[in-house]
């Protein structure tokens, strides 16, 4: 009958409530979590008005391109060229209207970068945008590593 009473009364069954999930959590491993990724790529794009003498109404962008890299060692990559990286534009309708490189020449000899945390690739595209929505494509042009390519959408609105 004492044991009844123990068991049946309200106290007890809170007490068993409060125990039960940390005694779970002892028997169940717990699971590891996820470890960050050693190297990031990002891109960004700044709006800005043009200056261009001849344009009115238009827009300039600003592309950054960042390799943010954690890992113990420096990041090695390698390049078939001395063009490092290339940045496309896109109209609404998804036709190409812009390529970086399109009017560049580089030197013709393999290329290395060692990076240690962070490093980042800056162009001003001088080339007037009207209003409406296009996607920046930017990527490393690496020999052998593709995740270094991502792809932002944006707006440009009337002035």
């Amino acid at each position: 009958m004492f044991g009844k009473r123990i068991f049946g009364s309200r106290r007890t069954l809170r007490i068993l409530l409060a125990l039960a999930p940390s005694a779970l959590l002892a028997q169940a491993p717990t699971p590891a979590l996820p470890a960050l990724p050693a190297t990031s790529f990002g891109v960004t794009v700044r709006q800005t008005p043009s200056r261009l003498p001849t344009v009115t109404a238009a827009w300039l962008l600003t592309v950054n391109l960042t390799i943010q890299h954690r890992g113990p060692e420096p990041l090695e990559l390698e390049f078939p060229s001395g063009q490092l990286y290339d940045i496309v534009v896109y109209n609404s309708r998804g036709e190409r209207i812009y390529v970086w490189s399109a009017d560049k020449a580089f030197p013709a000899v393999m290329v290395r970068e060692r990076i240690r945390e962070r490093r980042t690739y800056s162009e001003e595209l001088p080339v007037a945008f009207s209003p409406g929505r296009y996607l920046v494509e930017a990527f490393l042009t690496t020999t052998t590593d593709t995740r270094f390519r991502t792809t932002i959408p944006f707006e440009i609105k009337a002035r």
